[in-house]
């Protein structure tokens, strides 16, 4: 017979549990993290002792409870960039990890070999770390302990990452079954199962098993596990729901909420590449934000470029600013981006800008391109738009509702419209200004921020301001 746990007599009830893994692990202010960073400030602003903050322990199994001023200081890490220099609290063996992504680009069955050692090497890792974590558990008692014991009916359960690697499903379907939690989670997209084309065969995580049988098995035990879902848009919902279908699952309390980054409440720092004697003037470039990977479709910008570059003469061809850090089949847009000799002084690439940074670079862009293949949302065609800038888009999946009806849709694979338009844009003066007329009489106000009271509605299971979607 199991133990069923019961709350400390000396500890107030928990009604909202906030798991922060994601940023522990990984606190790169990239879209997702943008929107749970900005839901942990609202709660650490509402300040009410019946939410906690935790986070998955993978050595204990369990979730694990974290201080505020533990919280502020892993939102003023984010907010400082400081995932790519290595910070201290990231998990172990992630460059061995990044590593192991980059190979499953380029040799497959290397990676698989590197993989499994590197899975191994983190389990190791934590093993290791166990007593020095134990050691600090003894001394930190009232932040370490196992958070989940205090949980019950009134409890829910909130994440608002996508964490297939954080593996922490299982606990979370017992937590409900033996101790009433409700579970809110929020779906994004199903980008590998809708365009297994654009990610790498196999996981890193796991390497035996093939990415696409990792994340299917994922997003069947988030349907069968979640009370309440937040899907980012109109297209994700109709994919998770003919996912749900052929899986015979049902979907629970899905309630549709963009999905927004509110970066024009940022500060701007304009970025020291784009300060150098080569680079563009303010206004006078093109900017495309986004991850670095196949399913954002850089390769068509590129080619744009390259065709401007051999029948133009340099004057006349537009900067191109390219923003992101490297994600899934990065390689081969990485080394055009690197090693192309005519990109010099015309091409030019910020891998992983802050945030301030970024928002320079809306700020100061003439327009921006975003011809994603498949996207959950869109939040660099929203983004851009909150600054009033013209955005050039895909038509593909959720890509139409980021831009409230403001940007100018073109198809991601005709790459003779998506070079006239931007020529056209950048050389017609009235025509651009046309565009930023049109964006500010038309784009929403309210979608230039990050829609926090509706997030957090839905998962507490209160009404929304439009209700169900």
């Amino acid at each position: 017979m199991r133990h069923r746990s019961r709350p400390e007599p000396d500890a107030a009830p928990v009604r909202f549990a906030y798991d922060c893994t994601a940023l522990v692990r990984d606190p790169a202010m990239v879209g997702v993290a943008r929107v749970m960073v900005a839901v942990a400030e609202a709660l650490l602003a509402e300040d009410d002792p019946g939410t906690v903050f935790v986070a998955y322990d993978h050595a204990g199994r369990r979730f694990t409870e974290l201080d505020r001023a533990a919280v502020r200081a892993l939102l003023a890490r984010a907010h400082g960039g400081e995932a790519r220099r290595g910070a201290a609290v990231a998990m172990a063996g992630s460059r061995l990890h990044h590593l192991t992504d980059r190979l499953l680009d380029e040799r497959p069955a290397t990676a698989r070999t590197i993989g499994r050692l590197g899975y191994h090497a983190r389990r190791a890792a934590h093993e290791v770390g166990r007593v020095p974590r134990a050691v600090r558990a003894d001394r930190h008692a009232g932040s370490r302990h196992c958070a989940s014991r205090r949980w019950g009916p009134d409890t829910t359960y909130c994440s608002l990452a996508f964490d297939y690697h954080d593996l922490n499903l299982a606990l979370l379907h017992r937590l409900r079954a033996e101790q009433g939690v409700t579970v809110a989670l929020v779906f994004y997209d199903l980008t590998p199962l809708v365009t297994p084309q654009y990610h790498g065969e196999f996981s890193a995580w796991e390497p035996s098993r093939r990415f696409t049988d990792v994340f299917r098995a994922h997003c069947a035990a988030l349907l069968d596990t979640a009370d309440r879902l937040v899907v980012s848009s109109a297209a994700t919902r109709r994919d998770l729901e003919a996912f749900a279908a052929e899986a015979g699952l049902e979907v629970r309390g899905a309630v549709q909420v963009p999905l927004v980054a509110g970066l024009p409440m940022q500060p701007q720092v304009r970025p020291a590449r784009l300060a150098e004697p080569d680079a563009p003037a303010p206004g006078r470039f093109v900017l495309t934000v986004g991850t670095i990977e196949a399913r954002k479709n850089h390769r068509l910008l590129l080619d744009v470029w390259d065709t401007m570059l051999r029948d133009l003469p340099r004057a006349q061809v537009p900067p191109l600013v390219v923003t992101g850090r490297t994600g899934w089949l990065f390689a081969e847009t990485q080394a055009r981006l690197v090693h192309t000799p005519a990109y010099a002084g015309v091409v030019f690439w910020l891998d992983g800008p802050s945030d301030p940074e970024l928002a320079w670079c809306y700020a100061n862009a003439a327009f921006t391109c975003y011809p994603s293949r498949y996207e959950g949302w869109g939040l660099p065609v929203t983004e851009s738009l909150a600054f009033g800038v013209p955005c050039l888009s895909s038509d593909a999946a959720s890509l139409p509702e980021a831009g409230h009806g403001c940007s100018t849709l073109l198809d991601p694979l005709d790459r003779a419209a998506w070079r006239s338009a931007v020529l056209r844009w950048f050389h017609d003066d009235a025509a651009r200004a046309a565009e930023a007329a049109r964006v500010r009489a038309g784009f929403p106000a309210d979608a230039a921020t990050v829609p926090v009271a509706r997030i957090l509605a839905a998962a507490r299971g209160e009404p929304t301001d439009r209700g169900p979607e």
